[in-house]
C-alpha cells in the first residue's frame, strides 16, 4: 500500500513539474537565453517586388473589403501584386476579384476544390514577387504592414516574415478576451524562441488568420502552409513589427519563425 501511495505522488508531483515548467519555466529560460544569446536582425529600408496572396473560398461577404484594404496599402504599386487564388468557390467570390481587375487585382481559379495549401501552392507558382504575403479574406492591415514587415528582408539570413496575432472580433466577450490572452502568450514565446535561433514554425491562418511574409526564393511548395518553408543553409527566420489591425487580425511586434527561427 504505502508502495502504491509512493508511486502515486511521485506521477502528481512529476505532472506538477511538468506543467509548471510548461507554462512558467519554459517562458523564464526562453527570456533567459534570449536575453544572452539574442542576435538583432539588421533592418534597413527596402522595397522588393511583393505579392499578396490572398486564399478563398466562397467570401463574398467579406472579399470586397479585404481586397479595397490590401489596395489602401502603403508600397510602391508599381511593386505590389495582389493575387487572390479562389478554391473553388461557388458563390460569387470569383466575380468580385474580376471586378477589381481594371485595379490590378488578378484571380486564379482552382476548378477542383483541394484545400488551402494546394490553392495557396499553386499561386506561388504564378506569383511575380520576390516576397509573398499570405492573407486570408478576413484579415485586414493598416497601410504601412509592408514598411514594417519588409525592412527584415534586408538581412540575409532572414527568410520569414509574420506578424503577432490579434483577434478582435467581439471585443468584450470572454472568447475574445480568452483568444487574446492566449496569442499573447503565443507571441511572447515565439518572440524569445526566435531570438535564440530555435522557433519552430510561425502562425498559421487555419486557427486564426494570420498573415505571413516568405521569400520566394526559398519557397517549397509542399513545405509552406501550416509550416514555414525549409531554409537554405545559414538562413535564418525573423520578425518585424506589423501594424494594427481591425476584424480577426493581427498587430504589435511580429513574431518571426522557422527552423533556425529568430524575431526582430
Amino acid at each position: 500500500m504505502a508502495e502504491m501511495r509512493l508511486f502515486a505522488e511521485i506521477i502528481f508531483w512529476t505532472a506538477v513539474v511538468a506543467i509548471a515548467y510548461t507554462y512558467a519555466g519554459y517562458p523564464l529560460l526562453l527570456m533567459l537565453l534570449s536575453k544572452l544569446r539574442g542576435k538583432p536582425v539588421q533592418r534597413r529600408e527596402v522595397t522588393p517586388p511583393v505579392t499578396v496572396i490572398i486564399a478563398a473560398y466562397n467570401e463574398e461577404r467579406d472579399l470586397a473589403r479585404k481586397l479595397e484594404n490590401t489596395l489602401a496599402v502603403d508600397y510602391p504599386k508599381e511593386k505590389l501584386e495582389i493575387l487572390v487564388t479562389s478554391d473553388c468557390s461557388s458563390d460569387r467570390t470569383d466575380d468580385i476579384v474580376r471586378s477589381f481587375a481594371d485595379r490590378g487585382v488578378r484571380l486564379h481559379r482552382q476548378e477542383e476544390r483541394l484545400g488551402k495549401t494546394a490553392a495557396q501552392n499553386a499561386a506561388v507558382e504564378k506569383a511575380n514577387g520576390e516576397v509573398l504575403l499570405f492573407s486570408d479574406a478576413t484579415t485586414h492591415y493598416e497601410p504601412d504592414v509592408l514598411r514594417r514587415l519588409v525592412p527584415s528582408f534586408a538581412d540575409d539570413t532572414v527568410g520569414c516574415v509574420t506578424g503577432n496575432v490579434i483577434y478582435s472580433h467581439d471585443a468584450d466577450s470572454s472568447v475574445s478576451h480568452g483568444t487574446r490572452s492566449y496569442w499573447n502568450y503565443e507571441f511572447l514565446l515565439k518572440k524569445h524562441e526566435s531570438a535564440i535561433t530555435s522557433l519552430i514554425r510561425v502562425n498559421t491562418s487555419d486557427a486564426v488568420p494570420s498573415p505571413y511574409g516568405t521569400p520566394k526564393r526559398l519557397f517549397s511548395t509542399r513545405a509552406l502552409v501550416g509550416s514555414p518553408p525549409r531554409p537554405a543553409n545559414g538562413v535564418t527566420f525573423s520578425s518585424a513589427a506589423p501594424p494594427k489591425t481591425g476584424g480577426a487580425s493581427f498587430a504589435g511586434s511580429g513574431g518571426g519563425g522557422g527552423v533556425n527561427g529568430r524575431c526582430a
